[in-house]
């Protein structure tokens, strides 16, 4: 699944880079023919990237949106008082996953990984991952379904 949409992405940003590429080879040649067309070839640089950043910005969110860590599903983020996005790491993390591990399969960085430890062991006042684990244990966040 996940797969396929990364294809679906890359496919589509092929297809509008390639696009573009065309565009502006076509504005150019029209640079060339006119003058005073510089602030149109700019304009419709702009408009193009604009556009693009939009439409990848949408598909990142819904993405992201789509992505639920299986265990997260049934527990309560505001009970543990913990935001959506660090039950992710911590269900991760009690899985025995590494930092590194852990980034690649949310798809950010290191450090976005290091933040969201800190914040993890700081709300649940532990100062290590086997007291995180072992607290997340404790509040039920280990009784939810298994990663497939």
């Amino acid at each position: 699944m996940v797969f396929r949409t990364m294809l679906k992405i890359i496919t589509v940003t092929g297809l509008v880079l390639g696009g573009s590429v065309v565009l502006l080879s076509v504005l150019r040649h029209q640079l060339t023919m006119q003058t005073d067309s510089v602030e149109l070839y700019a304009f419709a640089v702009a408009v193009l990237f604009t556009a693009y950043g939009v439409f990848i910005g949408r598909r990142a969110s819904d993405a992201s949106a789509q992505f639920q860590h299986p265990r997260t599903s049934g527990f309560n983020a505001q009970a543990s008082g913990l935001s959506a996005r660090e039950l992710e790491v911590l269900a991760l993390l009690t899985d025995g996953l590494s930092n590194q591990e852990i980034a690649d399969r949310l798809f950010v960085s290191m450090n976005t990984v290091k933040t969201h430890l800190s914040s993890i062991y700081s709300k649940m006042n532990v100062r290590r991952r086997t007291e995180a684990v072992k607290r997340a244990n404790e509040m039920g966040l280990t009784l939810n379904h298994p990663i497939g």
